[in-house]
């Protein structure tokens, strides 16, 4: 599995990324990026239809209104909920692209 895990560090407005990718995690990164938006469609671009976005926020320092105000972000990007996941003591959401 280790193969085929790389992690990538890059801005927020452009991941560094061409090629499709199965699963994109943001773990306690999203609340500091000033432009949720571009974030949220450069994660929708690099997607296959079939894949996940797993949004994962610190509820103790996220507070729940600014966390729905991500997802709500997310889903204008075309991202669409699937479901909530449970991370102990986190806001987190589970994503997927959704096909136009």
């Amino acid at each position: 599995m280790a193969s085929r895990i790389r992690l990538v560090q890059s801005r927020a407005d452009n991941l560094s990324l061409n090629d499709p990718v199965d699963f994109i995690l943001t773990f306690w990164v999203v609340h500091e990026i000033p432009n949720t938006l571009a974030l949220m469609q450069e994660i929708r671009r690099l997607l296959k239809p079939t894949a996940h976005f797993l949004l994962v926020e610190p509820m103790i320092h996220v507070p729940l209104g600014r966390f729905q105000q991500i997802v709500e972000t997310a889903k204008i990007a075309g991202l669409k909920p699937v479901r909530e996941v449970s991370v102990r003591l986190q806001s987190n959401l589970d994503c997927y692209q959704e096909l136009s």
